[in-house]
């Protein structure tokens, strides 16, 4: 996990990347994590701004 700033905002956001092998696909894990944090809208919870999938690497 990693500390950043929005380009776009200058808010300050956490990045997490996942590292994928591209013989087995995304990581069960990995979908069920994307698909819980892009429900719940909770002022404790860290909301889901993205997701980005390269070749080896999955960025939340």
């Amino acid at each position: 996990v990693f500390k950043g700033r929005s380009p776009k905002t200058s808010e300050l956001v956490a990045l997490k990347q996942i590292r994928v092998d591209p013989r087995d696909g995304l990581p069960a894990t990995a979908i069920r994590e994307i698909s819980i944090m892009k429900e719940p809208k909770h002022e404790n919870v860290a909301a889901l701004y993205d997701v980005i999938y390269e070749e080896v690497t999955l960025a939340l």
